[in-house]
């Protein structure tokens, strides 16, 4: 009796010591207390070790990571380097991610990709799904671009029903493969919603009303001229503003602002800096009661990005409530570096991951020495 219980408390030892699953963020309670704070990864990491940079960006507090980009069912970049860690290396980051409160997915698509042709919306997004299930992400962010008059793109998505249909079963796909707790959004560009010159058809607007299961859409005003001020963002522009998005049947709640991080990275008319997004967030949460988030385009190094971050977002003042705070500009304040959140799968207690390795460890221990006392 004595060996068996000796033999069990040795193999608790090592179970602690194996790798976990870590069990996904719910959406329904995340992020925790305050906003998203995306960055898309492209090509700037440390090309020994991704996990690097990707430690390094959590930690300069942002809470969603887009691994940048699976293109036409191929990893490339950060997506590629990813894939090549060992599953070991990939769920000890996820763990340290969800530890913070923070998400890490892979974006299919991007400006180089034009799939609609080579492979089917259901192909495509059964391929991403796949690559994020098998890679242990937190789901898939759909970057569809290219397309043409009508929401079209000839010859296979000839009609504005055939170029919606596409995107809306590569949306379903993704959810079908990797479940109702996974992180599902899309990256449009903001004419693709409305009716510009009667061009767009109202593309992604019908997407979403075809699949409201997307959780969020992770705007690009950066590559679409001069969008640089709270009147052309949120109000009016030809009907691509966030609140003309709004009258189309998207909610204000899954709208996130994108803008470029430096001037060279994107469209320099749509450019804005920090502090200039910091008063369009200010002015957005007052005049239109939007708090929902900012994403980057793209990291850079820690500098450059804790920066920019910081300036519109600023950190909570040492000794206050990251909950109930704000910054003296106005501006939602939240930590993203939060233990013991609720997060977990059905909307379940997770708490810092490394928090109960430790506890648990430190149990099986004692329960180890206990019972060779006892032999």
């Amino acid at each position: 009796m004595r060996g068996l219980i000796a033999v069990v408390a040795i193999a608790l030892v090592v179970l602690c010591h194996m790798p976990k699953n870590v069990e996904a963020l719910n959406n329904a309670s995340w992020p925790v207390g305050g906003v998203i704070k995306g960055i898309y990864l492209d090509v700037n990491y440390d090309k020994n070790d991704i996990t690097v940079t990707l430690r390094s960006i959590v930690d300069s507090d942002y809470n969603l990571v887009l691994l940048a980009f699976f293109q036409s069912l191929t990893p490339y970049d950060s997506v590629l380097a990813w894939s090549n860690l060992t599953p070991d290396q990939q769920q000890a980051t996820i763990a340290y991610f969800h530890s913070k409160n923070a998400r890490l997915v892979v974006s299919a698509g991007g400006a180089n990709d034009v799939p609609y042709n080579n492979f089917n919306g259901t192909e495509y997004g059964t391929a991403a799904a796949n690559f994020a299930a098998a890679n242990f992400l937190d789901g898939v962010d759909l970057d569809l671009e290219n397309f043409k008059g009508g929401f079209t793109y000839p010859p296979s998505l000839n009609t504005t029903e055939l170029g919606v249909g596409w995107v809306v079963n590569a949306t379903l796909a993704v959810r079908s493969v990797l479940g109702p707790t996974a992180w599902i959004s899309h990256a449009p560009q903001p004419p693709y919603f409305g009716t510009q010159y009667s061009y767009w058809s109202n593309g992604y607007s019908q997407v979403y009303l075809a699949a409201p299961t997307i959780d969020y859409f992770l705007v690009q005003f950066f590559n679409n001229g001069p969008t640089n001020g709270y009147q052309s963002i949120f109000v009016t522009n030809q009907g691509e503003a966030i609140l003309e998005i709004v009258t189309y049947g998207v909610p204000l709640n899954k709208i996130v602002v994108g803008k470029s991080v430096l001037l060279s990275d994107a469209d320099t008319s749509s450019y804005m800096n920090a502090s200039a997004i910091n008063a369009l967030v200010v002015q957005a949460n007052t005049s239109a009661n939007w708090s929902v988030g900012v994403f980057g385009w793209a990291w850079h190094d820690n500098t450059t990005n804790k920066v920019w971050i910081d300036t519109i977002y600023p950190p909570p003042v040492t000794g206050t409530s990251s909950s109930s705070s704000s910054s003296s500009s106005g501006s939602p304040v939240v930590s993203s570096s939060t233990s013991g959140t609720s997060g977990g799968v059905n909307g379940t207690t997770t708490g810092n991951s490394s928090d109960a390795t430790v506890v648990d460890f430190s149990v099986a221990v004692v329960i180890a020495v206990m019972a060779l006392a006892m032999w």
